[in-house]
């Protein structure tokens, strides 16, 4: 529900501030007082057209603010023509402003476009009437599914039809390093056994020296420790303060046997096979090809082997993901085709229901001979997956209908998209009839209509005002008239007047009560008898 609007230095208004009612609220004013500038500052401020016209003379910017839901919805208006939007003091993008705003208000006169007036909305008014909302919403989200899956596949075929054509060249490169086989830290160790080979007979002729030297000669190490060992001996028994150096020649002697038995197994151990040393090359040539190719490292081989394997496990896996995926939306096309048949044949059938509905509220509003009519039909295509009558027809997230309300306001008249209609008033009273009938369903709680009088009086000003009361009894309704018989009916009776005051125009608005509000109705009653 709008609840007040803020308005300074817009079109003639200097500064005002209105607060609104739920119920119907009627406006009355002089012409030129400034009625219509009022809805319109509305309309900006909740994302309507704007120029650089609307700020008022000598100003430097115009501001238009309306409170709505317990929301704020402000524009600023620079005489530039730059224009700023915000949404509870945040600053927002023109197109996301105005998408918040989108069928928070329907606007009905002249120049508006309102949301019934956009023919892409007409499926949601014959799908609210027709009580469709569960069934276009399951709809919709099947349709979102077959498009969501039907993209998972498209990038499934093309990953597996990039797959198979590197197929050959990971299999060539597993193969190649399974061939080859390296073990991790292998490089190193045959590094270090190939430094051994060659060096070994360097390596054995000087261990065998050694060993000569240590334990096997006459004048060994070991022989002349163990005549040190005696000597001790005989010296100990005398003094046993030596006894801690016996341990130690003694320790020394056992040293030198180990490392010279250590040094003969060694040698004995060596591989003399001549022909190890070019297994080692070539090994090691073989690993070092690999290593240039997959990353310089063996971890890094093993790792690119791991991928490669991967790789090949995702390709065979790829065909049972793509049946999968086929299969599955497969049969959320044959989901959406039933739902979109039945969601069809709801509509046809409450189509009928509507028009008639709508042609007996427009002739409560004198419009007896009008002929409202929907159109439902579907865009053919070549290639779908949605059938109408056994044509494949385009699909959508609500089904493959198309939904136009057509209209004959007058005897004679061909019947004519809604959304032609040219008559302001007509409009208005057209768009009354179908708020009327849609009072429970439709989507917005607060309509303005600025021209619903346009070319009416008497009996039909009367019936134009039992079905704004009627419609009001579920809507907020804000209306500017120029006639008493709808005056009169006001649950809020808002009258503008413009006065100059210091050379300055100001508009004023005011809530009219008792006399006041008779004194006014009683000029518009005076008014409409001169017209007549």
């Amino acid at each position: 529900m709008i609840e007040k609007l803020y308005i300074k230095d817009f079109a003639i208004v200097d500064e005002i501030e209105i607060s609104f009612n739920e119920g119907l609220t009627i406006i009355t004013g002089e012409t030129g007082s400034g009625k219509s500038i009022l809805l319109q500052a509305l309309n900006v401020s909740l994302g309507g057209s704007t120029s650089k016209t609307m700020v008022r003379s000598n100003a430097e910017r115009a501001v238009v603010e309306t409170a709505l839901n317990s929301k704020t919805y402000r524009r600023i208006l620079n005489k530039s023509g730059r224009i700023k939007s915000f949404l509870n003091d945040e600053p927002f993008l023109e197109n996301d402003f105005r998408e918040a705003c989108a069928s928070l208000v329907d606007f009905h006169g002249q120049h508006e476009q309102q949301y019934i007036m956009n023919e892409s909305s007409h499926i949601d008014y014959l799908d609210a009437f027709c009580s469709l909302k569960n069934a276009v919403g399951n709809c919709t989200i099947l349709f979102g599914s077959i498009k969501k899956n039907t993209k998972v596949l498209t990038d499934l075929s093309e990953k597996k039809q990039s797959a198979e054509q590197r197929k050959e060249l990971l299999s060539f490169q597993l193969n190649e390093i399974i061939a080859i086989n390296p073990l991790p830290n292998e490089d190193k160790e045959l590094e270090e056994e190939l430094q051994t080979l060659k060096h070994l007979d360097e390596i054995v002729e000087t261990a065998n020296r050694l060993s000569l030297e240590l334990t096997d000669d006459d004048e060994s190490i070991y022989n002349r420790i163990a005549s040190s060992l005696i000597a001790i001996e005989k010296l100990s028994r005398i003094d046993q303060k030596l006894d801690e150096y016996t341990e130690l020649i003694r320790s020394a002697s056992l040293s030198v046997q180990d490392v010279s038995t250590g040094l003969t197994n060694y040698v004995n151990s060596l591989d003399h096979d001549k022909n190890r040393l070019t297994e080692i090359q070539d090994r090691l040539g073989a690993i070092d090809g690999l290593k240039r190719k997959y990353g310089g490292s063996i971890d890094a081989i093993l790792t690119t082997k791991k991928q490669i394997v991967d790789d090949l496990d995702n390709i065979f896996y790829l065909d049972d993901d793509i049946k999968k995926i086929k299969i599955m939306i497969s049969a959320e096309k044959t989901n959406y085709q039933k739902l979109a048949e039945e969601i069809h044949n709801e509509r046809v059938n409450g189509s009928k229901l509507l028009s008639r509905a709508i042609e007996d509220e427009m002739i409560k509003l004198n419009m007896p001979e009008a002929i409202f009519e929907i159109n439902i039909s579907q865009k053919m295509v070549e290639d779908s997956y949605t059938y109408f009558k056994e044509n494949p027809v385009l699909a959508n997230e609500k089904g493959f209908d198309n939904i136009q309300f057509l209209l004959s306001a007058n005897p004679g008249e061909r019947l004519k998209p809604l959304v032609e209609i040219a008559s302001g008033g007509e409009i208005s009273r057209i768009m009354l009839a179908i708020k009327t009938v849609f009072q429970n369903n439709d989507p917005v709680d607060s309509l303005v209509f600025d021209e619903i009088d346009s070319g009416i009086s008497g009996v039909a000003a009367e019936k134009v005002a039992n079905s704004l009361v009627n419609l009001a009894k579920s809507k907020q309704v804000i209306c500017i008239t120029h006639l008493p018989q709808i005056a009169r009916r006001a649950m809020n009776h808002l009258h503008i007047s413009k006065s100059v005051k210091n050379g300055t125009t100001v508009v004023s608005a005011n809530y009219l009560y008792d006399d006041e509000r008779k004194q006014v109705i009683y000029q518009l009653s005076a008014d409409e008898s001169v017209s007549n």
